[in-house]
């Protein structure tokens, strides 16, 4: 088994004025969007449907949700 190795820089510990990196934007990455986390209750039926279908999809069932989302509640600015 190989051991994968990722070299990652320094974690800030407060915003650094003079190189502008604080440490919400070193937790996204350079170019990353901003993500809020969601925390709600769905009933067990459902949650079950929703892993089922992640599983037999080979997806994340936080994709699955994000996906119907953008559906349910399209973003005005974007282009189709």
């Amino acid at each position: 088994m190989s051991k994968k190795i990722i070299s990652l820089e320094a974690k800030p510990r407060s915003r650094n004025r003079a190189t502008g990196v604080s440490p919400e934007r070193w937790i996204r990455g350079a170019g990353a969007q901003a993500t809020k986390r969601l925390t709600i209750d769905i009933e067990e039926n459902l949650h079950k449907r929703v892993r089922v279908l992640a599983a037999t999809e080979g997806r994340t069932m936080a994709d699955i949700v994000r996906e119907a989302l953008e559906e349910a509640y399209p973003d005005p600015g974007r282009q189709p």
